[in-house]
């Protein structure tokens, strides 16, 4: 294995921006604070909900 190997493996295992952008949406851990902005800016929200631990370990 030499440098340009490991380039390319690391080049397909790391997420493109594109993969990366979930992490540009404001997350709310408070469902009632999400409801109160909401309101405000007249905007819809998202509420997912689960029962369990999030990496399923339960």
């Amino acid at each position: 294995m030499d440098d340009n190997d490991y380039a390319a493996i690391r080049a397909h295992i790391l997420p493109t921006e594109a993969e990366l952008k979930w992490q540009e949406i404001p997350w709310r851990a408070s469902f009632w604070s999400a409801v109160t902005e909401a309101q405000k800016q007249d905007k819809p929200i998202l509420a997912w909900m689960m029962n369990g631990h999030p990496f399923a370990c339960t």
